[in-house]
């Protein structure tokens, strides 16, 4: 069987409630009439009836109140009870987020690792495309300066600084480490690594072409 809701309850002791003040009322008139003729047998048996049912009420009205305090108790314990569950469904939402962050982490490290031997590899290369070039300058111009030499060798070593920002700054470095961490000038137009080293290949291979016919 389903207990009655709180606001029933509260609602029906409200109406015991006017009833009994109306109640009082009358008796208050019997008795004032039982002064004028004490004797009189219909106000006395008017004023017991209404003693009896003063009595009734405020019996029905203590059984109220106390079923107002048990549903008043039973509510803070089902909502204790809710906010409980609550918190043991977050708890455990909590500790399955954590075990899919470790999982992230994994990937992270293995992600990292492919880029650290990349980058390894891009500066090597980086290194010996730069040799190459020097060998032929030398070969090529014997007489060739400091500064050609210099000149040819930065171009041959890529640079992939701006692409490479820009890749970490789209994939949310910033959200990820903290903001601040990379500086990126132009977040309009997106530069990529093969794009950039595409580039700088052609203008490479044309300087070593105009080397090889003596026309730098």
């Amino acid at each position: 069987m389903n207990q009655p809701a709180l606001s029933t309850i509260t609602a029906q002791t409200n109406i015991l409630l006017a009833d009994l003040e109306k109640l009082q009322a009358d008796h208050e008139q019997i008795a004032l009439k039982l002064v004028a003729t004490p004797d009189d047998p219909d106000l006395l048996e008017a004023e017991e009836k209404s003693a009896h049912a003063i009595s009734a009420t405020k019996r029905r009205i203590s059984l109220f109140n106390a079923a107002i305090k048990g549903a008043q108790t039973k509510e803070a314990q089902d909502a204790a009870a809710a906010k409980l569950a609550t918190a043991v469904a977050a708890r455990d939402e909590a500790v399955q987020l954590l075990g899919r962050r470790v999982e992230n982490a994994k990937k992270l490290d293995a992600a990292l690792a492919v880029l650290g031997g990349l980058l390894q590899e891009h500066v090597s290369l980086g290194e010996q495309t730069a040799h190459a070039a020097k060998v032929t300058l030398k070969n090529a111009r014997p007489n060739a300066n400091l500064d050609d030499l210099q000149s040819l060798t930065a171009t041959a070593r890529l640079s992939i600084l701006e692409p490479f920002t820009q890749a970490l700054y789209h994939a949310g470095i910033d959200k990820a480490i903290g903001p601040g961490v990379i500086t990126v000038l132009n977040h309009s137009t997106r530069l990529y690594v093969e794009d950039v080293a595409t580039k700088a290949s052609e203008r490479l291979a044309g300087r070593l072409d105009a080397v090889l016919r003596g026309e730098a």
